[in-house]
C-alpha cells in the first residue's frame, strides 16, 4: 500500500484514537512503517487533521502552459528565465520583484 493511497484510512483511525486520548507513538511509528514513510510525515498529517481537519493531502493549482507560454518557450529556445522576464515586461513590473528576490 502506498502512502498516498493509505493517508485517509490512517488519519482518520490515528484521529479516533487522539480523540479518545489514546494516540500514542507507537500508533504513529506504525503506521509510518506500513507506508513507508517516516514518522515525521505521519505525525504532519496528524497535525493536519487536527488544525484543519484535512484528511489528505492538500489540493495544489498547477500551472497550464498557454498556447502563448508554449510559443514564447519554442521563441526562446526552452530558456524559462527569459519568457519569465518577458512576462512579466508585459505585466509592467519587474521579474524578480514579484518574486521577492529583489529587495
Amino acid at each position: 500500500m502506498t502512502a498516498v493511497v493509505g493517508r485517509q484510512g490512517a488519519v482518520a483511525r490515528l484521529m479516533a484514537l487522539d480523540g479518545r486520548g489514546e494516540l500514542a507513538t507507537a500508533h504513529v511509528r506504525l503506521v509510518a512503517v506500513a507506508l513507508g514513510i517516516t514518522e515525521r510525515t505521519v505525525w504532519n498529517w496528524v497535525s493536519a487533521a487536527r488544525s484543519e481537519g484535512r484528511f489528505q493531502a492538500r489540493v495544489r493549482g498547477g500551472f497550464t502552459a498557454t498556447a502563448e507560454v508554449r510559443r514564447l518557450l519554442a521563441l526562446w529556445g526552452g530558456n524559462v528565465a527569459a519568457v519569465h522576464r518577458q512576462l512579466a515586461e508585459r505585466a509592467g513590473e519587474e521579474p524578480a520583484a514579484r518574486d521577492g528576490l529583489i529587495e
